[in-house]
């Protein structure tokens, strides 16, 4: 039901087919010219064995994102606010988490603690 009640309002919708629409129509023509560009130069030649081959790439994701870019146009303006603050909110939290538990800085705190104990007891020693 809820893809027919949009199907509807976008029927409906002035500003969909006047403006939104074209600009998908060539967002998704410009994409899928460059995909193809990119699949017809980097084609890796078969190999005797190629295992799992997934059928469809890249044109199958590309027309999954230009649908929805097309359902993302329909929302309102709070919901791409939302949206924003969504994703920036959760790149925050993957960047903070990827910062303090790496492996690299575990590493350095460890080689810091290291030469301060070094230097406490070459103090101590004195």
């Amino acid at each position: 039901w809820s893809f027919g009640i949009l199907l509807v309002h976008l029927l409906k919708s002035w500003s969909f087919w006047h403006v939104r629409f074209p600009i998908l129509v060539v967002t998704g023509i410009i994409g899928l010219l460059i995909l193809t560009y990119i699949k017809l130069n980097y084609h890796i030649q078969p190999q005797r064995d190629p295992g799992f081959v997934c059928p469809g790439i890249p044109f199958v994701p590309a027309i999954g994102i230009t649908l929805n870019l097309a359902l993302f146009s329909v929302l309102d303006v709070t919901a791409h606010l939302m949206t924003i603050a969504y994703f920036g909110f959760g790149t925050a939290m993957y960047f903070g988490y990827g910062y303090f538990h790496s492996t690299i800085t575990l590493r350095k705190q460890k080689e810091l603690e290291l030469t301060q104990n070094d230097e406490n007891d070459e103090v101590v020693r004195s």
